[in-house]
């Protein structure tokens, strides 16, 4: 079973890299947030960002937002105060 889990999570980085890669091309951003669920999976957040920033992204993660649903609430709260005040 650890096998199948590590290659599951390593398929699904390198398939996050690349995306992440094809949108920088069209888009030249370089900056990418990471926050939500996913991320309270430790092994495969530390692994995301270390690939990330190995391919030349500028990473952002969680630091005084909760990860999960807290972070998700902030993050509309903010998108609806941001809609208001535009």
């Amino acid at each position: 079973m650890e096998t199948i889990s590590c290659r599951f999570h390593n398929g699904l980085v390198e398939t996050l890299v690349c995306l992440a890669c094809l949108l920088r091309q069209e888009s030249s951003f370089n900056q990418i947030c990471l926050s939500g669920g996913t991320f309270n999976n430790l092994l495969f957040f530390e692994h995301l960002v270390h690939k990330l920033a190995s391919h030349g992204f500028e990473v952002f993660t969680h630091s005084e937002v909760p990860a999960g649903d807290g972070g998700l609430s902030l993050g509309q709260a903010l998108v609806a105060a941001h809609r208001v005040t535009s």
